[in-house]
């Protein structure tokens, strides 16, 4: 997800920077795109945005490398497009809430909008031959507009369903969505189509 969003937000005229756990593996993925590498202590320094592009797994430890609980990312929209669900299933992992209300409560102030979660990454690289709306929330106005504009960027439409507590329900929603490709049906024609 992270190599397909930042190839696709190059070729559209931003600059990237790419951080992660491992110094090596976020060299050569910065090489490899053209993207300009950082570790996560200095990547949201002078960022327009942030993006949680990581295994469910590696969230907490990316959040803290970066300095999320000491509020390095305060006021930066966090898009958070995680899925902390079971790859086979689609069930949802977490208890109660959601990856991106316990993004926000990891890094101190930041906006958190939850995008671009259910489609996969190489989706964006690909050409489409209609519209894929991109459903997102979030309790920040100014960051769902950052939002917006970079799914714009990607050739999507941004749909913003609500508040950042509506999270779970997009997240529930791609689980749905798994769990039809795990059984090979295409999800479109699980959802009614009103054209």
């Amino acid at each position: 997800m992270a190599a397909t969003l930042a190839q696709a937000w190059i070729a559209a005229g931003h600059t990237v920077t790419i951080a992660g756990r491992s110094e090596a593996k976020t060299t050569e993925l910065a090489n490899r795109v053209n993207a300009v590498a950082a570790r996560p202590a200095d990547a949201a320094a002078g960022a327009d945005a942030v993006v949680v592009a990581v295994l469910w797994e590696g969230v907490s430890e990316i959040l803290d490398l970066a300095g999320g609980p000491g509020g390095s990312l305060r006021g930066v929209p966090v898009l958070d497009c995680t899925n902390p669900l079971e790859f086979s299933t689609g069930a949802h992992r977490l208890a109660e809430g959601s990856a991106a209300e316990t993004i926000a409560a990891q890094a101190t102030g930041a906006a958190v909008v939850k995008a671009l979660h259910m489609y996969a990454g190489q989706m964006w690289l690909t050409a489409q031959d209609k519209t894929r709306a991109v459903a997102m929330c979030g309790d920040d106005e100014a960051a769902l507009d950052v939002a917006g504009r970079l799914v714009t960027d990607l050739g999507g439409t941004p749909v913003a369903i609500g508040r950042l507590d509506r999270a779970r329900q997009l997240e529930e929603a791609a689980g749905f969505v798994m769990s039809l490709y795990g059984k090979g049906v295409d999800p479109s024609t699980a959802v009614p189509s009103f054209s």
